[in-house]
């Protein structure tokens, strides 16, 4: 009996220390400071407590959207919970560019209470799945985020809203969280949304690898042209 009451006791220690690792930012809150000077594209984004782990991708989401291996070696471990207002991204579900032309409102991901993470968005499919010749098109990154605070996090590619072309299919779009070894200084050059330049080709293989970034958790949508890619168009070419 001794045994099992201890056993219970452990068990509930393993519990409490767990959920500690769940942190609620709020970054529309006025006690926070979302250092808008490094974070403006993220200003509106809150990551929301959650006291259990989100529940783990099944391989065949990741493999049967061919993100395994396009962009990945295997799934992240973790599901990170995204939404964009009212829209959560569910593994390949399908929404907009209009829908997805802010960042989401809401990430959330298992983290570790002293880690650093690296966010990243890209798009494999451009142009266009068929012919894919610019894979990968980079749409986001922000780096050395303590658990879990975008608005801490120093921005490396500024949000750039999905832009299929016309007449070019689906493209997905996977949201990738990668955990540090230590504060990373990066070498790239910080990214504008508004060129271009720099964003066509990227890897994140390479990227990860470069950086000894570890994947940790994930999710990803898809999404086909509309009438709001024209005018990201022309807002980019009149830079």
């Amino acid at each position: 009996m001794a045994g099992r009451t201890q056993a219970l006791s452990s068990r509930g220690v393993f519990v409490f220390i767990f959920a500690l690792s769940f942190v609620h930012v709020n970054t529309n809150s006025t006690d926070i400071n979302p250092c808008a000077s490094q974070a403006e594209d993220v200003r509106n984004t809150t990551l929301l407590p959650h006291y259990l782990p989100p529940a783990k991708p099944t391989l065949n989401q990741w493999c049967e959207s061919g993100l395994v291996p396009d962009v990945i070696d295997a799934p992240p471990p973790l599901q990170m919970r995204v939404r964009y207002s009212d829209l959560s991204v569910n593994y390949g579900n399908i929404l907009t560019p209009a829908q997805v032309r802010s960042p989401p409102t809401q990430l959330t991901w298992p983290g570790e209470q002293n880690g650093l993470y690296t966010l990243v968005m890209i798009d494999p499919d451009a142009p266009s799945r068929q012919d894919p010749t610019l894979r990968e098109f980079l749409h986001w990154i922000i780096g050395n985020m303590p658990c879990c605070s975008l608005g801490s996090g120093e921005i490396q590619a500024q949000y750039f809203p999905a832009g299929p072309p016309k007449g070019s299919g689906l493209h997905r779009y996977p949201l990738l969280v990668f955990k540090q070894p230590e504060y990373v200084i990066f070498h790239e050059p910080v990214l504008t949304n508004k060129s271009f330049e720099g964003r066509p080709n990227f890897s994140t293989r390479k990227f990860a690898h470069k950086y000894e970034l570890e994947l940790v958790a994930g999710n990803f949508f898809q999404a086909e042209y509309d009438s709001t890619v024209d005018e990201l168009y022309r807002m980019v070419e009149q830079q």
